[in-house]
């Protein structure tokens, strides 16, 4: 895993522009550095060493000629397959690692090898001779990639703070993504909070030929249809085998590696693999929180302790998020997934010691784990008519007292009470992963504010095509807020400290049979993932496998109440706040004092609200440090965000 960075076109001092661009993002690359440059092309690399140690790996990596040339984050988890095969056409290898096969798999199928990937990757490759870059993200989004415009010349990075070295990329804020940042927690791809900085999309390519313009297509398939005939025991079966090779396969590795183990079912399973191949001894690392009701560590420590793992743990509090500036510097924009500096944590203290960690990441999209799978599959169940099973679902839900929103079980079932009520499965995905529906958002914005966003939806296109089919819910295709907010963490937190992280249940082959198994044998009663309950119950143990779901949080509920409130006062609701260009200032007051005051629950909107602000702060500084006393916040002088609620293509 490294950092990338280039320019396509000509403009003036390129390589030291693009030196400038790499050394922004050595974090992720600490081994190493490269740069090439033929006077139309510059590419530059940051080098984290994890297979082939030596510098016959080393990046920019060539062709026999050098007339093709890569630079590349990630991991190709099927390298050696695909090795073997162009050993046996003739293609000669430099290397042992996996950055060079790309290059001859190139050669050999054009654009199209990436189809052949099984892993987690975002490149750029330039063939010199057709004067044609080609950039392209994995499937998945695990790997960043961002690209912009300077003048006639194409900028690309794997981090905006890279893009940004650039001096003719403007920094213009998109006032667009505000909404989205308070409706979701993030920006999707392919936006970001800069209005000329875009994302490319997981699973998608871009070829810019000389003279042409940039090119953006899909390589991903659709999923296919849930039609596959085999009984539940067999699909546990297979998931099993499909689960070990992946497991397998992420473990090459030339550097030590370890697991996050969170305690939940996912990781669990990783650690019970682990031991199934004989590789107990590898380390787990954990992060608990010293409230028992938000911390999974007691889980994590049972199951390491079933399984003759050493487990690492590490206790985070609120004085952890006592510096929320911190992930402005690590993610360069709003970030406001409450997970994130804990996430942060525990990579830095987990990177002494390791260099790769396996997550857990994807098993709940995959096999239906979350709290909306389980609503969408008994509004499918319930086929009583919306009317009456509205009336009854939302008679229930008014039974479970408001209180209850700050006691985690209860807190759920209401919430999935109140979505069976909804019209239909947008409906209901709105209302329960959204941080302030319709509602707040007109009490909350200003009129100037309103009005320039007019009828734009913040869900934009994250809501899959054909949302009202059951199935279009389960499975990683259209989950772009798995892309987009949760990979986009676990990438950002970790490669701030130099380390990988790899997500067997992203394993290729793994989704791509998961994706067939009817909904049936994903999801039933109050649980989803019965394929892995039922695993980690037959290996591990039954207790485990039949918690409810906890999630990786920090109960800032309360620290916002006390520790953090003083941050908030501070800067949101202080005289002068720069947030005021968007929201109403008694509106967030209000907000305040009501999640104070146990309410209501407004964590989400407080903790992005305070990172718009420190974040709005920042970019204020910046523009009079270079531009003078400009304002770069008022909505009035802003534009709408190019691509801000379309997609790349």
């Amino acid at each position: 895993m490294c950092g990338i960075a280039g320019i396509l076109g000509h403009c003036k001092d390129r390589r030291e522009i693009v030196r400038a661009m790499v050394t922004a993002i050595a974090h992720r690359g600490p081994d190493g550095e490269g740069i090439y440059d033929d006077g139309l092309a510059a590419l530059g690399h940051r080098r984290l060493a994890i297979i082939d140690l030596s510098e016959s790996a080393a990046q920019p990596m060539g062709n026999e000629d050098g007339s093709i040339q890569i630079v590349y984050n990630g991991e190709v988890y099927n390298f050696e397959e695909l090795r073997a095969g162009l050993l046996e056409k003739g293609h000669r290898f430099k290397s042992k690692g996996d950055t060079e096969v790309l290059v001859h798999l190139y050669e050999e199928l054009g654009e199209n090898f990436v189809k052949e990937l099984n892993g987690m990757f975002a490149f750029a490759l330039w063939d010199s001779r057709k004067k044609k870059l080609i950039i392209a993200r994995d499937r998945f989004g695990q790997k960043p990639l961002f690209y912009a415009m300077a003048g006639e010349a194409l900028v690309f990075a794997s981090e905006i703070k890279s893009i940004l070295m650039h001096p003719g990329v403007p920094r213009r804020v998109s006032p667009h993504a505000v909404d989205t940042l308070m409706t979701i927690n993030f920006v999707p791809a392919p936006g970001s909070f800069y209005e000329d900085i875009h994302r490319l999309m997981p699973g998608h390519i871009m070829v810019v030929e000389s003279g042409s313009a940039p090119k953006i297509r899909s390589f991903v398939s659709e999923p296919p249809p849930r039609d596959l005939k085999i009984s539940y025991e067999d699909a546990v079966q297979e998931v099993d085998r499909l689960f070990s090779a992946a497991v397998q396969r992420q473990l090459v590795s030339d550097v030590p590696v370890g697991v996050f183990a969170s305690g939940g079912i996912d990781s669990t399973l990783i650690l019970a693999k682990l031991r199934d191949l004989g590789k107990q001894e590898l380390s787990a690392f954990s992060l608990g929180f010293h409230e028992a009701s938000h911390s999974e560590l007691p889980y994590a420590q049972q199951a390491a302790k079933l399984l003759g793992t050493p487990l690492f743990a590490l206790m985070f509090d609120a004085a952890g998020l006592r510096e929320p500036e911190l992930l402005l510097n690590v993610f360069d924009e709003p970030f406001a997934d409450i997970a994130a500096l804990p996430t942060y944590a525990l990579a830095r203290a987990a990177r002494p010691h390791i260099t790769v960690a396996l997550t857990g990441d994807g098993g709940d999209e995959i096999f239906g784990g979350y709290e909306h799978h389980l609503v969408a599959y008994w509004i499918d169940k319930l086929r009583l008519g919306r009317k009456p099973r509205a009336a009854i679902a939302r008679g229930v839900a008014n039974l479970i007292p408001i209180d209850v929103q700050f006691r985690g079980y209860l807190r759920t079932l209401k919430r999935g009470f109140e979505a069976l009520g909804c019209e239909g499965f947008q409906e209901s995905t709105r209302l329960i992963r959204a941080s302030i529906g319709p509602r707040e958002r007109a009490r909350l914005y200003t009129r100037d504010y309103q009005q320039l966003l007019g009828s734009a939806d913040p869900w934009g296109a994250l809501l899959p095509p054909h949302a009202e089919q059951l199935e279009s819910l389960f499975g990683i295709g259209h989950d772009r807020i798995f892309s987009d907010m949760f990979l986009m963490k676990s990438d950002m937190a970790s490669m701030a400290v130099g380390l990988e992280t790899r997500s067997p249940f992203l394993d290729v082959p793994l989704i791509d049979f998961a994706a067939r198994l009817p909904i049936e044998h994903l999801v039933g009663g109050v649980h989803g993932k019965k394929p892995l309950r039922t695993l980690l119950a037959r290996r591990v143990d039954q207790s485990l496998a039949d918690r409810r779901k906890m999630g990786f949080a920090p109960p800032v509920d309360d620290w916002l109440r006390a520790e953090l409130a003083p941050l908030l006062q501070d800067t949101v609701l202080a005289q002068g706040a720069l947030v005021a260009a968007y929201v109403e200032r008694a509106e967030v007051a209000r907000m305040f004092r009501d999640h104070r005051d146990r309410k209501a629950n407004y964590r989400r909107p407080l903790w992005a609200l305070l990172l718009l602000e420190l974040w709005l702060r920042r970019e204020r500084a910046h523009e009079r440090a270079h531009l003078g006393d400009r304002d770069v916040v008022s909505v009035s002088s802003s534009q709408p965000a190019k691509g801000a609620a379309k997609t790349a293509d």
